[in-house]
């Protein structure tokens, strides 16, 4: 009995023994798998390392390549934009010099627009300033080089202040009042400049050479015509007609006045002050109702 029992716990450790044995065989060999799969994956993020860093490599040769072709591409513009221009310079003194076919022209291409000579006298600009001092607007339209207007205008002031210097002396007062202000209801005063017929001849020719001489016929004509109004205003037809100033007071302090000289007639009323409108010269002649205070009145013209 005895011996059975001893040969039945026999077998069931052999089995254990087996069993055991099998179990570390299994557990040994997933073990040598695992191993072989960490090893796998070593070598697979060893690879991928380094095919990253040859990428990286040429990733940054490529980036180099980029900006010396930026380089290079930005030398050959400028090199082109230089030779654009040096040939633009040389062609287009030759290119726009021929006039078109008809006038005026716009050619979208041309950095000129063409016209007629005689069209700047309709353009509105003044020729003159107050001073008789050609404007530098109207300079630059005559192309007129700066040191040579300076020492035209130098000259034009001189001739209108010498022109006006004698009028204060030919000045009286005049019982005509011109239109405009004989009818107004209010103190009125009209000084009248005298006429110098026998020297209106000798000052436009003058004027003439002085604008000749400085800027040749072509200019001068130009200027003489487009500057027409304000040469007959300032210069009373050179003295040849009398220059005529009508101002009427009214007891409110506001003013109407009116203006001949040479071919221009100017009026204009609710004034508050005339000396906008008088020249500085001929101010003082009017000072008897300019220099009075306003009576207390609303009547106006």
């Amino acid at each position: 009995m005895n011996r059975i029992r001893r040969d039945h716990l026999w077998k069931v450790w052999a089995l254990m023994a087996i069993a055991v044995t099998g179990v570390a065989l299994w557990r040994l060999s997933q073990h040598r798998e695992a191993r072989r799969a960490v090893e796998q994956l070593r070598s697979e993020l060893t690879a991928l390392r380094r095919q990253r860093a040859e990428e990286v490599n040429a990733l940054a040769q490529l980036r180099q390549q980029l900006e010396q072709q930026r380089g290079l591409s930005a030398a050959a513009t400028a090199q082109l934009n230089q030779a654009l221009e040096q040939v633009s310079v040389a062609v287009a003194p030759s290119l726009w010099t021929e006039p078109p076919e008809q006038l005026p022209d716009w050619n979208p291409a041309s950095p000129f627009v063409w016209l007629n000579k005689s069209s700047l006298t309709n353009l509105p600009v003044e020729v003159f300033d107050g001073e008789g001092r050609i404007g530098t607007e109207f300079a630059a339209i005559l192309a007129i080089p700066p040191e040579k207007l300076t020492q035209l205008n130098r000259e034009l002031v001189r001739f209108l202040q010498e022109r006006q210097a004698s009028e204060p002396s030919r000045a009286e007062v005049s019982e005509e009042h011109l239109p405009g202000i004989a009818g107004d209801a209010g103190e009125k005063l009209t000084i009248k400049v005298a006429a110098l017929p026998e020297d209106s001849t000798r000052l436009k020719r003058e004027f003439e050479e002085l604008l000749h001489h400085h800027l040749g016929d072509g200019r001068a004509e130009l200027v003489q015509s487009t500057g027409s109004e304000w040469i007959s205003s300032h210069f009373s037809q050179f003295g040849n007609e009398p220059r005529i100033i009508s101002v009427c007071r009214f007891p409110n302090g506001t003013y109407s006045l009116a203006i001949k000289s040479g071919l221009i007639w100017f009026s204009t009323g609710g004034l508050r002050d005339i000396s906008h409108h008088v020249p500085a010269h001929l101010r003082s002649l009017f000072s008897s109702i300019t220099e009075r205070q306003p009576e207390h009145s609303d009547d106006a013209p």
